[in-house]
């Protein structure tokens, strides 16, 4: 094994900043059109994958431990409870995801994308990338940011919102979790849809 050089590992704050402006910048993008009245609604999903690929490099940290890069696909189930079986959200899910982690402590970090083929439609409904971080077996968390598209107006807008891990074992080949706060109330998810006039909502504080 090789001994890890910290600086080729200095992505994730990088990563989480650009999905941040990723997401802000599509937000804005839709709060440009005048024409799409506002809405922002709740949102949550459970999800449950089983992992299809696996590809797995380990190293020496400076601290000794063996530190692992794994990189994975899985597929399972997107099911949405709020709004109760949304077409847009409830389908056939797909994740491909890294994760970067100390395997004596279980700190890491994850990144990925999810794509929802909908069961009602058997088109893609939703497209994201999420970012996060993980407490080995105490917990895993963050950010999911992407596009839904699909029959229902409800939920068609940008999704931006808290997922959490719920359930994984150890070996991380079956993963379930909550988009929006069904693990944690302190962790909603939203759709928003339209703004209320100004590329970004405040045009007109600077003249006040």
């Amino acid at each position: 094994m090789q001994r890890l050089r910290w600086k080729r590992y200095r992505w994730p704050a990088l990563l989480v900043l650009a999905v941040l402006a990723a997401a802000f910048g599509a937000v804005a993008k839709a709060h440009g059109d005048e024409s799409s009245s506002p809405r922002i609604g709740p949102v949550l999903t459970r999800f449950d994958v089983m992992q299809t690929k696996r590809d797995a490099t380990t190293c020496v940290g400076q601290d000794g431990n063996t530190y692992e890069v794994l990189r994975q696909v899985f597929t399972g189930t997107s099911v949405a409870e709020v709004p109760p079986a949304d077409p847009n959200l409830t389908g056939a899910l797909t994740v491909r995801s890294t994760l970067y982690r100390n395997t004596v402590s279980g700190d890491g970090i994850f990144k990925g994308t999810a794509v929802v083929v909908s069961d009602t439609t058997h088109r893609k409904t939703f497209v994201g990338t999420f970012a996060g971080a993980t407490n080995g077996a105490r917990g895993a968390g963050g950010l999911l940011v992407g596009s839904v598209r699909g029959p229902s107006d409800l939920t068609d807008g940008k999704l931006i919102g808290n997922m959490d891990i719920t359930f994984a074992d150890p070996t991380v080949t079956a993963v379930t979790g909550t988009v929006g706060g069904l693990g944690n109330p302190e962790h909603p998810a939203v759709i928003v849809q339209g703004f209320c006039g100004g590329e970004n909502g405040d045009s007109g504080d600077s003249e006040r």
